[in-house]
């Protein structure tokens, strides 16, 4: 298990001649860093991925990631926290949508395997916290990110199966979703076809049919 880090220091006033730094400059560099960061980090892991090498792709010096970030750990659980909190925010919305249960959970899942799909980054950082017993970032996730979601989830499939072990069905959810979305890749490139390949629908009916109607 990796220490808890220290918060990510406030954006910074000054700039390297002590003159006072553009807000829009600095959180636009912010923004810029973390995103090369949770690229690198979720590709290659934590212990693989240098400072320079991400301010390489930033266009910026080593030392200046260090006017964001005060460690490669601190900016290593803003990555994580931030490309989960961002998939969990879109997530979350189609819940409020006013629509039955059931239609919720698939648009739910459609949504979430769309979003995988196109940009892995969020599951690989999530699975290697959970490999890697990663305990302080979550610990974070799960309070600061995931908790509504789940609920969210478990409430709707109470609605539609009664409320009997609708938490162990939001969680069975969840990991055939992660598990499938990875795992078809493996199949489909070894040459096995299955009807929900890259195809968002057909596996959200899966999983509703699998999880959902059989709870």
């Amino acid at each position: 298990m990796k220490p808890a880090s220290p918060a990510a220091p406030a954006e910074p006033r000054i700039n390297k001649n002590g003159e006072p730094r553009s807000r829009a400059i600095g959180a636009e560099t912010e923004a810029s860093i973390i995103k090369v960061a949770t690229e690198e980090f979720a590709m290659h892991g934590y212990e693989s991925v240098s400072m320079r090498t991400i301010a390489a792709r930033v266009e910026i010096t080593p030392p200046s990631i260090y006017l964001y970030f005060q460690d490669k750990r601190a900016l290593y659980v803003a990555c994580c926290l931030s490309s989960i909190s961002a998939l969990c925010s879109q997530m979350v919305a189609h819940f409020q949508s006013g629509k039955p249960p059931a239609k919720r959970l698939e648009l739910f899942l459609c949504s979430l395997m769309e979003e995988l799909l196109h940009n892995p980054d969020p599951a690989r950082l999530f699975m290697r916290a959970l490999i890697e017993r990663d305990d302080d970032i979550l610990a974070r996730v799960e309070h600061e990110v995931v908790h509504e979601l789940f609920v969210l989830i478990k409430d709707a499939i109470g609605e539609i199966s009664g409320k009997t072990k609708s938490a162990e069905s939001a969680a069975s959810l969840l990991g055939l979703t992660m598990g499938l979305v990875q795992f078809s890749k493996f199949l489909e490139s070894a040459g096995y076809p299955l009807s929900f390949n890259r195809n968002p629908k057909a596996l959200a009916k899966h999983i509703m049919n699998t999880i959902v109607h059989d709870s």
